[in-house]
């Protein structure tokens, strides 16, 4: 079966797109069957029914393999959970919660808020499952309730993880018993791992990336509780990777063989898309996690030109040069699908949120760029969105949007006789709009009983092993809440404009900026025109950068630390991924010269088009806020012309700007290393450039995919960097 991978690689691409379901029950019959369990429980019973309906699904789903695939994973879940969740999520906000609904609901259908319930942002502690496997996992179960006998409410969630994971084991005889029956080189590989793992933690490198596919994959669609970190590959994966070698059970090259095709198969999964993990870290001693495995991992992703998975690498003062170089050289060939996290500052924040000192040190990064405590904290990394330069919108129409007409908001007066009495308007409103999504959100959090638990998960969490809990009903070590703002780029520079006009040269009026608001600048172009000269946020600008600096750290202000609804505190993120988009779909135009429709600044960072002084100036005006009071993540988009980062003296230069805002204490960066003369090709003649990568928010597309505003952004911010 070895050295199949590239002459099998095209059809493997497509292993999810065609499926010979069998060995279970039709959709028909297994959704019948879920819906039987859940047919008129009591809200207590909703635990246990979760617990035997996740089961259910895995003794009986019918499930598939591709007869040129290393590993197993495809079962046909039907997505019968789901559509269990999602009504009883809105039964909630319509019963228990109608109230707190209501109260926030017009903010909500503007976007100006999102206040939901999250649970796909999340992951297992993957060291657990590596370490222990499936079985050891269950003798942890049945020792805990051999000692908590006389509890009830303990051995209830013992037993309803140990209904889950005897059912994990049964899934696996099947695959076990159906990749036997086909009976070709790799499905009798398949099924020897798959037998291995039914009675030992991974004793091999395939054995650990069978188990930990197939794991995500059950936990994400079955269990519907989203997985989205596969943990630190290269530490989680060395010691069997170095122990297969040295035992001569597998050769480097067949490993690697092996990773290519545990990587092909997250690419192939579109469902997968946002799945990453991460590499290096420090060990207790502050020394670098990464070893030579880190470098396989990343030779292999950037032999197959994929985007998915996506990578986070664990940046510190002692991270391992060399494979830094590498992970560089990757963006400045196209691959951007890489995230560098600021250990020091990652860590900080979260000690800034009460996380101990030994949990804060095992930091994770779940999705995009929201940081999290490994093993100990459930952060619910989405739970709330705020657009904070609505807040100036509010201000200027006394509390109604502009758009509806709506009073949405307080009211906090028409006329400012001084800037820094529209300036202390412009912060109530912000802190009104932001509290009303976590009071929303801190209403829905006592409920979480009735409608969401994940006893898969909870069993791979020492604290919950230890309370006998599940992870949503106080389980974890730390039950957090994430309220993630956007928006400042617009914000910063809406006020600045104001400030200029109307206060510092008494240019313009109020009431002139609201009429612009109100015509979406139609007939203003000499308003809009002096607009477009005002101070602009990313261009180390202080007159600018004196908002964005105070309005980043007045946010985390409002968040971090304040009680939310399930024994836990908020914690705030910044950064708006493609939610800037939607966002801004629903909102007025704003004093910045924005029109109305159309996105908001996207995550931490200044307008597109609006800083014309460099990356430099971008990077500087960045820094001067805290990024430390961001636990949930904020993050930097910088774009590079490719001439900037060509050759010896253009790789020092990256470098030195990514130590740069490392040393400046800036928390993640990404980087898109583009040339503007191949994106205006790529548009006019998409087919040609087909593998043209992007990196649009948190992951990665392809360009000729975006639309063609998103195209034109990028085709602008790497003009500007020539």
């Amino acid at each position: 079966m070895w050295n199949t991978f590239d002459k099998n690689k095209e059809t493997l691409k497509l292993q999810y797109n065609e499926h010979n379901w069998r060995n279970g029950l039709s959709n028909e019959e297994l959704e019948a069957g879920v819906k039987e369990m859940f047919a008129g429980i009591d809200d207590s019973e909703f635990v246990k029914v979760k617990a035997d309906a996740t089961a259910f699904v895995m003794r009986n789903a019918q499930i598939d393999l591709h007869p040129n695939e290393f590993f197993f994973d495809k079962i046909n879940y039907n997505e019968c959970l789901d559509r269990v969740h999602f009504p009883a999520v809105e039964r909630l906000k319509r019963n228990e919660c109608k109230e707190a609904y209501e109260k926030s609901k017009d903010l909500q259908d503007i976007i100006a808020i999102v206040a939901s319930m999250d649970f796909s942002h999340i992951a297992p502690d993957w060291n657990t499952i590596i370490s222990k496997g499936i079985v050891g996992i269950i003798e942890m179960l049945e020792e805990a309730r051999r000692e908590n006998a006389d509890d009830a409410e303990k051995v209830a969630f013992y037993d309803n993880s140990l209904t889950v994971y005897r059912a994990f084991i049964d899934m696996m005889l099947r695959m076990a018993e159906l990749a036997e029956e086909m009976d070709t080189p790799t499905s009798r590989f398949a099924a020897k791992n798959l037998r291995a793992l039914t009675v030992s933690a991974p004793k091999t490198l395939p054995e650990a990336l069978q188990l930990s596919i197939l794991y995500y994959n059950i936990q994400t669609f079955v269990e519907c509780v989203r997985v989205r970190s596969l943990g630190g590959l290269d530490t989680l994966f060395y010691p069997l990777y170095k122990s297969d070698i040295e035992s001569g059970r597998y050769t480097d090259e067949q490993e690697r063989e092996m990773l290519r095709d545990f990587f092909w198969k997250i690419s192939a999964k579109k469902v997968c898309a946002n799945l990453p993990f991460y590499i290096g870290g420090r060990e207790a001693d502050g020394k670098d996690k990464m070893n030579p495995f880190t470098r396989v991992l990343l030779e292999e992703y950037r032999n197959l030109d994929i985007y998915d998975p996506k990578i986070h690498v664990m940046y510190h003062k002692d991270i391992d040069q060399s494979i830094l170089d590498l992970v560089l050289e990757m963006i400045r060939e196209g691959k951007s699908s890489f995230l560098l996290l600021n250990l020091d500052v990652a860590e900080e924040s979260l000690r800034r949120i009460g996380i101990k000192e030994e949990h804060a040190k095992k930091v994770i990064v779940y999705g995009c760029y929201e940081g999290a405590a490994e093993g100990t904290e459930i952060p619910c990394t989405t739970g709330g969105n705020v657009n904070i330069s609505h807040a100036v919108l509010f201000t200027l129409f006394n509390g109604i949007e502009p758009l509806t007409g709506k009073k949405m908001a307080p009211e906090t007066g028409t006329d400012f006789a001084t800037f820094d009495s529209f300036y202390a308007a412009v912060k109530e409103q912000v802190t009104a709009i932001t509290r009303a999504c976590m009071d929303t959100i801190a209403a829905y959090e006592p409920y979480y009983y009735k409608i969401w638990s994940a006893p898969l998960m909870s069993a791979t969490y020492e604290s919950c092993m230890r309370k006998g809990k599940d992870a949503y009903l106080g389980g974890a070590e730390y039950n957090n809440t994430s309220v993630v703002g956007a928006g400042i780029g617009t914000l910063a520079d809406s006020v600045a404009a104001i400030k200029k006009a109307v206060y510092d040269e008494k240019k313009y009026t109020l009431d002139d900026f609201r009429a612009a608001i109100k015509d979406n600048w139609e007939g203003h172009d000499e308003l809009l025109r002096y607009v477009m000269q005002c101070p602009k946020f990313g261009n180390n600008d202080p007159e600018a950068d004196v908002f964005s600096t105070d309005f980043m750290n007045y946010y985390a202000d409002i968040v971090n630390n304040k009680p939310n609804g399930r024994g836990g505190v908020f914690r705030a993120g910044f950064f708006s991924i493609d939610w800037k988009d939607r966002t801004g779909l629903y909102m007025a135009a704003t004093p910045d010269g924005r029109r109305a429709g159309t996105p908001i600044s996207k995550n931490a960072c200044p307008n597109v088009g609006q800083d014309k002084k460099g990356v430099t100036a971008i990077v500087n005006s960045l820094l001067k806020f805290d990024w430390a009071n961001y636990p949930d993540g904020c993050v930097a988009d910088l774009v590079l012309h490719s001439s900037a980062v060509k050759g010896d003296d253009g790789m020092a230069a990256f470098k030195g700007l990514l130590t740069a805002f490392m040393l400046g204490g800036g928390y993640a960066v990404h980087f898109n290393v583009l040339n503007p003369d191949v994106l205006r090709k790529a548009q006019a003649d998409p087919d040609k450039y087909r593998n043209l990568q992007i990196r649009l928010c948190g992951w990665n597309v392809y360009f000729v995919d975006l639309k063609k505003a998103d195209q034109d952004d990028f085709i602008i911010q790497s003009t500007q960097r020539s």
